[in-house]
Parts: C-alpha cells; sequence; structure tokens
C-alpha cells in the first residue's frame, strides 16, 4: 500500500518530465525511489529545489527515512 501511495505522489509531481519507471527499495527504515525519467533536469528543478519538495512531501506520508535519487 506504501509503495502505491509513493507512485502516486511521485507521478502527480513529475509525471509530466516523461517519468518511465519509479523502483522502491526497502532496507529496515531506509527506503529508497529512484524515478527514471527522460528530463532529470525537470525532476530535480533549478538548484534542486523541487527534489526537495518531493522528498518533504514523500517524508510526510511515508514513515522512515526517504532518498529520492534520478536517473
Amino acid at each position: 500500500a506504501e509503495d502505491d501511495l509513493i507512485r502516486k505522489t511521485v507521478q502527480a509531481d513529475v509525471g509530466h518530465s516523461g517519468v518511465s519507471r519509479i523502483d522502491i527499495e526497502r532496507a529496515a527504515h531506509n527506503i529508497n525511489v529512484t524515478i527514471h525519467t527522460a528530463k532529470p533536469g525537470v525532476v530535480i528543478g533549478r538548484g534542486g529545489e523541487s527534489i526537495k519538495v518531493l522528498r518533504q512531501k514523500l517524508d510526510g506520508v511515508i514513515d522512515g527515512t526517504v532518498a529520492v535519487n534520478v536517473q
């Protein structure tokens, strides 16, 4: 259920950037989210601002430490 919530949150925020796949890896309380996209600059944003906002949204929704990577 949490994976589905993560995917919906990411698609709502950065779905317009050509997201092809969202990988979610779990290790204890750490969650690594890898976003595979055609336009990484759109996901990251100017100065990394968009990725920080996305990470904060995911932290508010999911318990544990969330790391977001863009490929």
